[in-house]
């Protein structure tokens, strides 16, 4: 929480005299810390003490995923194209 507070007193103190930058800026900071705090949760209901026990392990299985379906995806239109040129 510290962080944040001082994050905000920087924004506050670099940002133009627009209060829809601050209120949004601030939004983002809780958003930011809302997710922490789930990631938290999540790996403390597992028995785990770091949210980044419980990050890393589910972003890079995601990372994967989304690259075979990509990957899946290529080939089929490389096929797809592939069978309709001339030769």
């Amino acid at each position: 929480l510290e962080c944040i507070s001082v994050t905000r007193q920087l924004v506050l103190s670099l940002s133009p005299p627009d209060s829809n930058f601050i209120q949004a800026t601030t939004i983002v900071t809780r958003g930011a810390e809302s997710e922490a705090l789930r990631w938290l949760s999540i790996a403390n209901g597992l028995g785990l003490h770091e949210a980044d026990d419980v990050y890393i392990p589910v972003m890079l299985t995601a990372w994967l995923i989304v690259a075979v379906v990509a990957y899946i995806a290529i080939m089929k239109l490389w096929r797809h194209h592939r069978g309709k040129e001339p030769h």
